[in-house]
């Protein structure tokens, strides 16, 4: 008795370290408030980020653009880090943010975050332990996803990763208890060590290309007790212990994997004395690329591809690369349908077009035509039913404009929705199929925003093209009345601007009009005379040049040569006189001072009289006014001035 009850004692006393360790080796979760007040539009750190929250909704928003702020210490930076429990039931960080930064939703329990369109990378423990969030959807764009960025999303059934990732970070995804099923995009490259470490639920991992060249990290699914088997790529490398163990000491023993002969999983799985599955032929599905390199090694082999389709048409068979291959298509009975060598004499790659009966198998062998290098296989189905374009771009204007620089467009998501129901996400780029396939819909293009076009085949999209002006120079010279100057116009539009003047060196004859007061022409009171326009005879040029008076009896001419000047008098004789330049230098002002005129001789006989008079009163009066009649009396009886 005395020796069961030590035993009972011992026992409790080591499940109670056991449990004391294991609380111990997880961040308590002390929320120590609720958050029951908005809180409005503030700065994360010293980015361009923001942060709100909304207390009815228990919403938080973050927006703002680039990389939000990154916190340390199990997140205890992070603004909301005492309310992230039970105040925070949804996430929206908007467009524009285009990374997620270390722990910012660390243990955020929302049961809903909603990420950007325009996000590319997700940082260290940016989500972990975020408990609530079932269904995941990283969007397309996201290259790289960090460390223990999802570790410990312990209520996480499902997550769909994008065609753009191409890292898995170190335990990125480990304890995420509740994880049935994962596709790994062709697009991956690296899974780092631990990623799925003591996903204890996973039971299907599908790697969606089965040539992907992918690094496949230490441990990676250490501790997957329901992971039975998992088909892996040929081209993958394994790590140590990478599939196939408890513990880093202990193996499963009901596991077994589906290798390429030769293959490093093939070698691994020897080594590790995992039961293996061989497999020679590749199954493929559309929208996804299939890559291989073909070196010294294996220019003799061929690879055979199965694919089933999913409806009846015409599907579209072909590789994109720097290796010239051959390929033969053929039925399930191996009757051969189709083959192809080169699209064109300057493209080596293949393209076979073939109408395919849904839910049957048909069979394509790729072979190397001697020549080494990398291709990547393609299958989509023909008939587009529509697409749309997420992006907008801004491009300087070129003479008779109609496109643009492809390169301008390469950040452009294209959502392709095909006719049989399949829907794809794809960056622009005219290599997707073809020079001739996808391209630029020729649009008549102007300075401003425009509608401008994307072609498939013969569908067409919309998206919004801002062009800019762009400038050609040409100077000017100066004139005698005007300085010379670069003239500076848009090739595309009308748009133009003048700049860099350079001031005319023409000589400044300036004097002023006035208004002679009596016959002999005096005008003691200076009276400004504005009915006269200014002719000028230049000697050395065949046209005249005209000029005005101002109101205030001011003018101005300028030259280069000697000048004949007439002021043509509206109201009586015309003034004439001539002025020579010589020995003035470039620039100079000179004052000719007053010249007087008679303003009553309005039938221009040379004398005033009562006729003058009465025609002032009927015809002139209302624009002269009553006071331009002042010096009348003066000039009665006899000829008047020559000046």
């Amino acid at each position: 008795m005395r020796g069961d009850s030590m035993k009972k004692s011992v026992s409790i006393l080591l499940s109670v370290l056991f449990l004391a360790v294991t609380l111990l080796s997880f961040t308590p979760l002390a929320f120590a408030q609720s958050q029951t007040t908005d809180v409005k539009k503030t700065q994360l750190g010293s980015t361009d980020t923001y942060y709100q929250y909304s207390a009815s909704q228990k919403l938080l928003t973050i927006s703002g653009n680039g990389a939000t702020a990154s916190f340390s210490d199990n997140g205890t930076g992070q603004p909301w880090y005492d309310w992230r429990g039970d105040s925070i039931d949804k996430v929206v960080v908007e467009n524009g943010i285009t990374e997620i930064g270390d722990y910012l939703l660390y243990q955020v329990r929302a049961a809903k975050i909603d990420l950007p369109d325009t996000l590319t990378k997700i940082g260290n423990y940016a989500f972990y332990g975020t408990l609530g969030v079932t269904e995941w959807n990283i969007p397309f764009g996201v290259t790289s996803i960090g460390s223990n960025a999802f570790a410990g999303c312990n209520t996480m059934t499902s997550i769909t990763l994008p065609d753009t990732l191409k890292t898995i970070n170190y335990n990125a995804f480990a304890n995420c208890y509740a994880l049935t099923d994962i596709t790994l995009p062709y697009s991956i490259t690296t899974l780092g060590s631990n990623t799925f470490k003591n996903c204890t639920a996973l039971e299907n991992v599908k790697f969606q290309s089965l040539t992907a060249t992918i690094k496949i990290g230490n441990s990676c699914f250490l501790g997957c007790a329901n992971l039975k088997n998992v088909v892996f790529p040929m081209n993958a490398t394994m790590g140590v212990k990478s599939f196939g163990y408890k513990t880093t000491s202990t193996k499963y023993t009901d596991v077994s994997m589906t290798v390429f002969d030769s293959s490093s999983p093939y070698v691994y799985a020897q080594s590790q004395s995992i039961p293996f599955i061989l497999y020679s032929d590749i199954e493929v599905e559309c929208a996804v690329g299939y890559e291989n390199t073909y070196t010294d090694d294996n220019i003799n082999d061929s690879y055979t591809y199965i694919f089933t389709s999913d409806s009846d048409g015409k599907y579209n068979f072909y590789t994109r690369g720097d290796c010239d291959v051959t390929a033969v298509l053929t039925d399930k009975n191996g009757v051969q349908l189709a083959t192809s060598d080169d699209i064109s004499n300057s493209d080596r790659n293949i393209c076979i077009s073939y109408d395919l009966k849904a839910n049957e198998s048909y069979k394509l062998v790729v072979s190397s035509y001697k020549a080494l290098g990398t291709y990547t296989l393609w299958i989509y189905p023909d008939a587009i039913a529509d697409f749309s374009i997420n992006g907008t771009a801004t491009a300087p204007a070129v003479q008779k404009m109609q496109t643009v620089d492809d390169n301008l467009l390469k950040n452009f998501v294209l959502t392709i929705n095909f006719e049989n129901g399949l829907s794809d996400k794809v960056y622009y780029s005219p290599d997707f199929f073809n020079a001739t396939y996808l391209k630029q819909h020729p649009t008549k293009l102007t300075c401003g925003v425009n509608d401008a076009q994307l072609e498939i085949g013969r569908v067409t999209a919309k998206y919004k093209l801002t062009v800019t002006h762009t400038y050609s120079s040409k100077y000017v010279n100066y004139t005698e009345d005007t300085d010379g100057y670069n003239l500076y116009s848009c090739v595309l539009c009308d748009d133009s601007y003048k700049a860099d003047f350079v001031a005319t060196p023409a000589i400044k004859i300036t004097g002023r009009a006035v208004m002679a007061e009596d016959k002999q022409g005096n005008h003691p009171h200076n009276v400004p005379y504005k009915y006269t326009k200014i002719i000028v005879d230049d000697v050395k040029s065949v046209n005249d040049r005209y000029y005005t008076v101002a109101d205030d009896g001011t003018w101005c001419i300028n030259t280069f040569n000697a000048v004949n000047i007439t002021f043509v008098n509206e109201n009586g004789a015309d003034v004439k006189f001539s002025y020579r330049v010589d020995g003035l230098e470039p620039y100079t002002v000179v004052d000719y001072g007053d010249v007087a005129f008679c303003g009553y001789d309005f039938d221009k006989n040379g004398y005033c009289n009562g006729k003058d008079f009465a025609y002032f009163l009927h015809e002139k009066q209302k624009d002269c006014g009553e006071d331009y009649i002042q010096f009348f009396p003066n000039f009665l009886g006899g000829k008047n001035f020559k000046n």
